[in-house]
């Protein structure tokens, strides 16, 4: 009888939204739409490029759509209805439940400019590519998150190689609320640590900067946090920060001037 009654209480307050954060969470997670999306806008604040002494803001729309397994963004970590990473560029789930996600995406490099910052002026720019990156995640006890990325220049422009490892934990404040800590380390291959930390003869000759060489090897260590939350029935935001250290090859680059780079992101968007 008693065994009756609870399970009648918790139908009713399920039924009134009265459910405890844990079972609506899981009710989000088990029945995800077939199509969603968000549109909205996004505000940064960062470094003018990785190692660079002087920082700026920017403003720009953003937007995530997603049908069964494939979706498009032009924003990373963009929110929508579903508390997930998403990446820039069109992907695809290979493999997507409670705890293994399997990611591939394309997206559009833009290089780099040398009228980005005036540091980099006399340095040329680097070619525009199209990137594939095949990223997995491993959601473990206590909702730790273990993940790990290659990221590739299909095209040869210079972009070389990227391999990503990160930890994260998830704090779920409320059933619509999560925050999230993370740190992260990145490796870049020996073509791309050139093209973006190098100094050949002709560049030194433009800039003044001493002719250098990297070889490959750990690029930077990231610790990040942000908090995305829903409000109202087709809203949600997002506001987080990072700070970047570069190392190795890439902080002995004479075109680092600041080793330290912290960065700001705050985006609103409406979601269908």
């Amino acid at each position: 009888m008693n065994m009756k009654r609870d399970c009648l209480a918790a139908a009713v307050a399920l039924a009134c939204g009265l459910a405890a954060p844990a079972a609506q969470a899981q009710l989000r997670v088990a029945a995800p739409p077939v199509f969603e999306g968000a549109l909205g806008a996004l505000v940064t604040y960062g470094a003018e490029y990785p190692g660079a002494e002087k920082s700026g803001a920017g403003l720009k729309p953003a937007f995530y759509l997603r049908y069964r397994r494939v979706s498009i963004s032009n924003a990373s970590g963009f929110v929508t209805r579903r508390f997930e990473d998403s990446f820039p560029g069109l992907g695809v789930d290979l493999v997507q439940d409670e705890r293994l996600h399997l990611k591939l995406t394309l997206r559009y490099d833009r290089g780099r400019s040398d009228t980005g910052s005036a540091a980099l002026a006399g340095m040329g720019s680097i070619d525009k590519t199209v990137r594939t990156r095949l990223s997995g995640s491993w959601t473990l006890a206590d909702d730790f998150r273990v993940g790990a990325s290659w990221s590739v220049d299909l095209l040869g422009k210079g972009g070389g190689n990227l391999v990503d490892f990160g930890i994260a934990r998830d704090h779920h404040l409320s059933p619509v609320t999560v925050w999230s800590l993370g740190g992260s380390v990145t490796l870049g291959g020996d073509r791309y640590m050139q093209s973006y930390f190098g100094v050949n003869a002709a560049q030194s000759a433009r800039t003044g900067y001493a002719v250098y060489a990297p070889g490959g090897g750990v690029r930077d260590l990231t610790l990040s946090t942000s908090l995305r939350t829903e409000f109202g029935d087709h809203w949600s935001a997002v506001v987080g920060g990072g700070v970047t250290r570069l190392v190795g090859p890439a902080a002995d680059s004479p075109l680092t001037r600041r080793a330290t780079n912290w960065g700001l992101h705050t985006g609103v968007a409406r979601r269908f």
